[in-house]
């Protein structure tokens, strides 16, 4: 499950950055900045949380961007 939602960067979850981003920033501006983030990331193969963060002032907010281990539910073994 961790590879289908990350094995793209993270691109999987774009809409749940934009989502998390709105409160801070507004929704036309979070999805301006994971449109761009999301090109970047396709270029460089860099996460999407990481692309997003460097470019944007979410800086103050990246503690509660959606993390790896908090978007991706664990099955049971």
């Amino acid at each position: 499950m961790a590879e289908i939602a990350f094995g793209d960067g993270g691109l999987a979850l774009a809409e749940r950055f934009s989502f998390a981003l709105i409160p801070h920033v507004g929704r036309a501006r979070a999805q301006e900045l994971v449109k761009q983030a999301a090109l970047e990331t396709r270029a460089s193969g860099r996460p999407l949380a990481e692309t997003l963060t460097a470019i944007s002032d979410a800086r103050s907010t990246s503690a509660r961007l959606p993390s790896r281990s908090a978007s991706v539910r664990q099955r049971p073994r």
